[in-house]
């Protein structure tokens, strides 16, 4: 829970950029929605035989798809350009807390995990050669420096 209260608190300076992207994903799914009783409509027309009565329908659906696509375009920005800034201030938050901790955290040997990320495969071995490799090390590197 209490990383679910800092990811809100990382947020609420941008709680007006994620409201706007609440409202116009909401008017991107009305407009959405509309589409299929605008499309019914232009069909009742040409089963009825009302040809003249075509240009409404057709233009309001051409209207409701233009609108589809730029408010999926406004959507799409204004997301993206809030989790942008949104994970620009949390690598922050991460990098000014690795910043506070003491110079012996920086110093502790490296899990398992980390060995073989940054040792990574050798060129003509498989994973799991790397795995027991360093699940059993050289006789000269004892069990202890690996926990």
């Amino acid at each position: 829970m209490t990383g679910l209260r800092t990811l809100v608190a990382l947020a609420a300076p941008f709680r007006y950029q994620l409201l706007l992207s609440g409202l116009l994903t909401l008017c991107g799914s009305l407009v959405t929605l509309a589409i299929p009783l605008l499309a019914g409509r232009m069909l009742a027309s040409v089963v009825a035989s009302e040809l003249h009565d075509m240009r409404r329908p057709v233009v309001l659906v051409v209207l409701a798809l233009t609108a589809t696509a730029m408010l999926n375009f406004a959507i799409g920005y204004v997301n993206g350009s809030t989790a942008a800034k949104l994970f620009a201030q949390l690598r922050k938050h991460v990098y000014d807390h690795l910043q506070a901790l003491p110079i012996g955290f920086h110093e502790m040997p490296p899990d398992l995990f980390a060995y073989l990320s940054l040792r990574g495969p050798v060129r003509g071995s498989s994973n799991l050669d790397a795995v027991l490799e360093a699940l059993i090390p050289p006789p000269s590197v004892r069990l202890v420096d690996w926990l």
